[in-house]
């Protein structure tokens, strides 16, 4: 089984075993409500891969491929209050990157530094699933979703790929109507660099790149509930 398949199977295990837990809670008498949720957050930064030198070529040094967050993140999203324990959620978010090449070490000893290769722009869109954890205002809640991540750099092809979430938070109620909360979440892509954004290195280099990327990402939102 390949390392995205099993990232996958992982994922749907846990969904499916945290929804049979919340079950029985459908049966309880809730009034159902809908929310509308504006978020602002921090995208941590991930990396593609990097470019290892071969062995006859010792003076060349390695190159490391890695997407750095720029600026804050934002989101939206319309959700479905089923019971006091379960919500529906689809869910948009963007931020904008920068995709930079850190080289290595020279002749000299000295780190060569960074260079940008693009900007870009990331868009997640995902459908999920929250189980709370009500305690009086506060209520402590989990998170899985599945969606779809687009990456659209000014200097090459824009690609779609899957997105995989999941993470935990808090949730505060301030009034009938207006809440607040406070999450961490793991952003899964699976973006494959060189592939997906047509970039070719020279036959110097031997590619070494991820099948999946990690984005540690935190948000806090204001939700009012209709």
């Amino acid at each position: 089984m390949s390392y995205s398949k099993s990232k996958i199977y992982i994922f749907f295990t846990a969904f499916s075993l945290l929804y049979s837990l919340s079950v029985p809670s459908l049966a309880q008498p809730q009034s159902q409500s809908f929310s509308l949720t504006l978020s602002g957050g921090f995208l941590f930064n991930t990396t593609f891969g990097r470019l290892n030198p071969l062995p006859n070529t010792a003076d060349v040094p390695e190159i490391i491929i890695s997407l750095e967050n720029k600026g804050a993140s934002f989101g939206l999203s319309l959700g479905y209050l089923i019971t006091d324990r379960i919500e529906l959620q689809g869910i948009f978010n963007y931020s904008r990157a920068e995709i930079m090449n850190e080289v290595g070490i020279g002749l000299a000893g000295i780190p060569l530094g960074k260079t940008k290769v693009s900007d870009t722009k990331s868009f997640y869109y995902s459908g999920n699933i929250l189980f709370y954890f009500p305690l009086n205002r506060t209520s402590p809640f989990l998170t899985v979703g599945l969606g779809a991540a687009t990456m659209r750099p000014t200097n090459f092809r824009s690609r779609t790929k899957l997105f995989l979430n999941f993470g935990a938070g808090i949730r505060f109620k301030l009034s009938r109507h207006l809440s607040t909360s406070l999450e961490i979440k793991d952003y899964i892509s699976f973006f494959n660099y060189p592939e997906d954004f047509e970039v070719f290195f020279p036959a110097i280099y031997s590619p070494d790149f991820k099948k999946s990327q990690h984005r540690l990402g935190i948000h806090a939102s204001l939700s009012y509930t209709f």
